[in-house]
Order: C-alpha cells, then structure tokens, then sequence
C-alpha cells in the first residue's frame, strides 16, 4: 500500500510495540534491516532480549516511567550485536489500545568520527604541549588563546596567565618587528595563528 511504502522510506527506525504486552506489531525496512530481521523473526515477538537489551519488566518507558524523549540507546542485531542508536519513544493510541512508537537512527558513524576527532585532537595536545620550543595559538588580533608550557617558561609564567592577554605584552622591546609581523598575518586571513 501507499502508507506502508511510505512507512519503509523513511530513513529511521520505526518499530510499534503494544505496550501492555511489549509484542512487536509493526516494523520498517530500516528496522529490520538494522536489526538484520525478516518481518517473521520480529513481527509477534516481545522486544525485551530481541531488539531492546532491557529485561521484561525494566523497561524505562512502562515500567520505570521515564520519558521517551530522544536519548542514546542500544538496539539489538539478531547476531547479538550491540548497536548505539540515538531513539525516541512516543505512547500512541490505536482502536483503544496503547502502542509505543519507537523511532531510531543508527549513529555508529557519528560516534566513529567523534572517537577519530577525540584521537586526532589528543595527538595534537600530546605534540602542542611536548614540543621543545615555545609555541602558542593566537587569534586575528594577537590574543593568546592557547599557550605550552614550553611558553610558559619562557614569558616565567607558572600558570597560563598569558591566556586572554596580547602577545605584544609580552615583548615590548620588539614592539615595531611584532606589528609588522601581526600585520602580516592580518591580511592573511588566518582566523587563528600560531609562532
């Protein structure tokens, strides 16, 4: 039909389950797909164990009272797979009986490329705050916004009181070569620079 076409569109997890007994009713193409179900091996079966990792009676909508709003969850493959998914639960009503109305997107990508930010900024601190030399980050204007400790030595600051300050402070007997410098750097269009 129209509706279920529809329905199998959608590029999210839709899953209806009656809330009294927790049986799956109604599922989607990505549904089933991420779960790597047939509509036989979901459709009349309870979701406890089978696509949600919450034990019969816990589960946080019915039985805990907590609020479907979106939240970070975890749906179950029928290889047992763990997957994080980003779900939310609303109760709907349907010819007099209660239906949760699951929806879920997979965000095993997002959580890749978070883990891979994570790992790429902790390699930059790691080389920023060990190198040899003196180094800190400033913006368009000259402000120190981030300094090593390499630094901190250097201008004898024991804390990272340069933070907030104009690097020119620092070095007033140099004052013409640091504006011509800054200058420089101005019309380069860097939003951030670092010496």
């Amino acid at each position: 039909s129209w509706v279920r076409r529809i329905f199998d569109s959608i590029g999210a997890g839709v899953v209806l389950i009656e809330a009294r007994t927790h049986v799956i009713v109604a599922a989607n193409a990505f549904a089933l797909n991420l779960c790597g179900m047939t509509k036989d091996e979901m459709l009349g079966k309870r979701c406890h164990g089978l696509i949600c990792d919450t034990n019969c009676g816990e589960c946080p909508i019915t039985d805990m009272g907590q609020s479907g709003d979106l939240s970070k969850r975890v749906v179950i493959t029928k290889t047992g797979e763990h997957i994080h998914v980003l779900k939310r639960v609303d109760i709907i009503e349907r010819g007099g009986r209660k239906l949760l109305l699951e929806t879920f997107v997979d965000v095993r990508e997002q959580e890749k490329a978070q883990e891979a930010l994570h790992q790429s900024e902790n390699q930059y601190r790691t080389l920023f705050d060990n190198a040899v030399f003196p180094v800190a980050m400033l913006d368009k204007n000259g402000t120190v916004l981030l300094s090593n400790s390499q630094m901190r030595t250097f201008l004898k600051d024991s804390g990272d009181g340069c933070v907030g300050r104009n690097w020119r402070d620092f070095f007033p007997e140099d004052r013409e070569t640091l504006e011509a410098f800054a200058a420089l750097k101005k019309t380069s269009g860097d939003a951030a620079d670092t010496f």
